[in-house]
């Protein structure tokens, strides 16, 4: 694609210091206790047979619905990330792109965050030990740029009086959109100030890529909001169309929180949260919330079928 800038200067960096090993495993450890701790407190606040009925009486139409556009998404958020990728000079065609990306949601189901598998796209699209920055600067923006979709998306709604929850959360969620706005805006205001910062600044010297990386953020969002209506469908619960538009990037939110594996457990218990302000049953917002991770572990069974069939590729030695 001849109109992406490709850049011909590399800038080096140093490649932070990894944590001790032991540290690694007590963190991985401590969070796999949180986890199970949550699971475990959210089970014995619920009638297991309830959640097993709302499961076995599940509408396939809706959750196949569902689980298409979720994999269909995750196709989205690659040419997402491409747009990131290409700004910084990389010259990875899609497929190769793509490659990385489903290794990442492969081992999204082992590493301690929802966002842990961003190291590993980080790892196959660094050319070396001092284009770590360079490649981990193409995913946080790819994740700012997801976030800010978010947050902007349930202020909205909120400002749309589409839902009243909680005071504190409501100025949370609108302070939040307000911060991650002016965030954006500073830097073209002040650019001698930014430049200095030459990697991340490239986004600001680019606003076309910065606005479409956003269309496709909103698209992808949205999106993500309409899946989880096909899943209340799917398993009965009726609430107000509106109220999709706030909880759902607040549970996603909530699942990136580094304090458990994978947001299993905080994710769920957001769910569990959310949709009893509704006067949804726990039992049936379990069941929304475990047909959510299959969704989540459906695609990233995908990427390890990907990650499997492109390994040789893959195993490119980093020097």
């Amino acid at each position: 694609m001849s109109w992406l800038p490709v850049f011909r200067d590399e800038v080096p960096s140093r490649e932070p210091a990894p944590l001790p090993r032991y540290r690694r495993m007590l963190m991985t450890l401590v969070k796999g206790v949180v986890s199970l701790g949550l699971l475990a407190y959210l089970y014995s606040k619920v009638d297991i047979r309830s959640v097993g009925d709302s499961l076995r009486n599940l509408h396939g139409g809706y959750f196949g619905l569902a689980l298409l556009a979720f994999v269909f998404l995750q196709f989205m958020g690659i040419l997402r990330w491409r747009l990131m990728v290409h700004v910084q000079g990389y010259a990875h065609a899609y497929g190769r792109l793509a490659s990385y990306y489903f290794a990442g949601l492969f081992f999204n189901l082992f590493l301690p965050t929802s966002i842990g598998g961003d190291l590993s796209r980080c790892y196959y699209l660094a050319d070396n030990r001092n284009d770590v920055l360079r490649a981990m600067t193409t995913i946080l923006a790819d994740r700012v740029s997801g976030m800010v979709a978010l947050i902007c998306i349930a202020a909205i709604a909120l400002l749309g009086n589409a839902v009243v929850i909680p005071t504190w959360m409501t100025a949370l969620t609108l302070g939040g959109a307000v911060l991650l706005l002016i965030g954006l805006i500073i830097p073209f205001a002040f650019p001698r100030s930014f430049r200095r910062f030459e990697i991340p600044y490239r986004y600001w010297e680019h606003p076309r890529f910065m606005a479409a990386s956003l269309a496709a953020s909103f698209f992808i969002q949205l999106s993500v909001v309409f899946i989880n209506m096909f899943i209340g469908r799917a398993v009965g619960v009726e609430i107000p169309w509106g109220f999709y538009f706030v909880f759902t990037p607040l549970v996603t939110v909530a699942g990136m929180f580094p304090v458990s594996l994978n947001g299993l457990g905080v994710r769920e218990g957001a769910y569990v949260y959310f949709l009893a302000q509704t006067g949804v049953g726990a039992s049936e917002a379990l069941a929304f919330a475990i047909l959510w991770l299959i969704l989540i572990t459906a695609t990233s069974v995908l990427g390890g079928i990907g990650w499997i069939l492109s390994a040789r590729s893959l195993n490119t030695v980093k020097t």
